[in-house]
Formats: C-alpha cells, structure tokens, sequence
C-alpha cells in the first residue's frame, strides 16, 4: 500500500546575499550524460545517500550546506 509523503529532507546552502535555496548536484559519469539532481528525499536513509554530493558542492562554492528536514505538509492543491 502507499504511504502519504509525510516528511522532506532537503539540503539547502545559501548565494553570496545569504538567500537559502535548495542544491543541486552535477553527476557527471565516466561514460554518458551529466544529471542535474536535487539534493532532496523522502526520506533519512536516501539523504544519506546524498552526503557525499552535498560535500562536493559546498567544497566547490565554499559555503556550508545544510540538512534540514521540512515536515507537517499541508496539501494545497490537486491537479487532474
């Protein structure tokens, strides 16, 4: 059975004006395409799994990001 998200971890860093927003990350293989992902999940256990992006990206723009886990949500809208 589904379960409703109930629940968002996310990692957010901050521009030079200190504006947060949520990261993104290059993956760029040996072999194919770069992907541009968001550092977001559903769950702890897939953020984990995030870490090492989160690492490179704030190694790379010298500015710390955040963990952060959003949780409460409210349903706004649906569209069909």
């Amino acid at each position: 059975m589904p379960q409703p998200l109930k629940e968002v971890y996310a990692y957010v860093g901050q521009d030079e004006q200190g504006n947060e927003g949520f990261v993104l990350a290059v993956i760029t293989p040996p072999q194919g395409d770069p992907t541009v992902i968001q550092l977001i999940a559903p769950n702890r256990e897939i953020a984990d799994q995030y870490r090492q992006y989160a690492e490179a990206v704030a190694q790379n723009l010298g500015r710390p990001v955040k963990l952060v886990r959003f949780s409460n949500p409210q349903q706004l809208e649906v569209i069909s």
